[in-house]
């Protein structure tokens, strides 16, 4: 399974819509996250490019600006399957549905949707979707379109930038709920809302806005579950996988693995290098778990994580010792 790199775009969301507004209602809305007035400018070759697009500055003196356009159809999740669509194929190679962006993660977005259950619906509701893009690309030519060439941004700045205006836009008529298509994760208006006002009052920043949290039986037996977060990439982090077995007794409660999770998302935002090697440290359970990195997680979207386990007398599955 493969997904577009941050070439032209370095991060992106959508806001799912079930009916399509007029261009004058979406520059209205955002004037609520920007001050300056969004341009209007050309868009790209074909209707998944972007055409027309809506422009605010976010770091004009980097050449960093946030594109806005609507798109007047569902969000393409079979990415990977658009067999007669080359314009589709294109443009979700060259980042255009967001970088990061794998198949069929609006199908796992919702499937997973835990902290907005009418989330998992969405897919048959919304008939349209707003895409916000961020580039530092905007006029270079085509020769020099890659971010390699540039110092690379804040993540954090980019994603609060971003969410901000995804949030004015959420006030729209028709404005279902916030995608991040590289973070698996749909929210709606009012727990955006929520977060970015805990972050301004001094909370932390807003993470399970961006990345979503799952959970899922390791094999058949339901002996072992498994959590795990999608998304860090976006703040060029790996994800963390927490797998824990299951009983009656209930030694290891979901809620307490989501919060360990979330803490250790933390953790690594304050301190890139804090799982480059193994750890051991106080867990859900009452007891300690270890952590390992690995090159790929136990499910899809393919990617580096950070594995931990709790010392158990259960010994893990061996779909989790040999990946590890």
């Amino acid at each position: 399974m493969q997904s577009p790199d941050k070439g032209l775009f370095s991060q992106a969301a959508m806001v799912l819509l079930s009916r399509v507004p007029s261009a004058d209602e979406v520059k209205q809305a955002l004037l609520l996250a920007c001050p300056t007035e969004a341009r209007s400018t050309r868009g790209g070759q074909n209707g998944y490019e972007g055409d027309p697009l809506l422009v605010l500055p976010f770091q004009p003196e980097k050449n960093g600006y946030l594109l806005v356009d609507i798109v007047e159809r569902p969000w393409p999740d079979s990415l990977e399957n658009t067999v007669g669509e080359p314009e589709l194929t294109d443009a979700w190679k060259a980042g255009h549905f967001g970088p990061l962006s794998y198949s069929d993660c609006l199908r796992r977005s919702a499937l997973q949707s835990w902290k907005w259950k009418a989330g998992r619906r969405i897919g048959e509701k919304h008939s349209a979707f707003l895409r916000l893009r961020l580039t530092y690309l905007l006029g270079v030519s085509r020769a020099d379109k890659s971010l390699s060439v540039l110092e690379m941004p804040d993540p954090l700045r980019e994603l609060h930038f971003v969410t901000q205006a995804a949030a004015s836009l959420l006030t729209l008529r028709g404005a279902l709920c916030l995608f991040y298509p590289g973070g698996e994760a749909l929210r709606d208006a009012a727990f955006v809302e929520e977060r970015l006002n805990l972050h301004r009052g001094g909370g932390p920043p807003p993470i399970d806005v961006w990345t979503n949290i799952r959970f899922q039986q390791v094999d058949a037996s339901g002996s072992w579950a498994i959590m795990d977060t999608v998304g860090m990439a976006q703040m060029g982090l790996p994800d963390l996988e927490a797998a824990f077995p299951q009983d009656k007794q209930e030694r290891f409660p979901a809620p307490e693995v989501e919060a360990f999770l979330r803490n250790q998302s933390l953790r690594l935002l304050s301190d890139h290098k804090a799982f480059a090697h193994p750890v051991s440290l106080p867990g859900p359970g009452g007891t300690t778990w270890r952590s390992v990195l690995l090159t790929q997680g136990f499910s899809a979207p393919t990617r580096e994580v950070i594995r931990f386990l709790p010392r158990t007398l259960l010994r893990p599955p061996r779909t989790l010792r040999s990946n590890a």
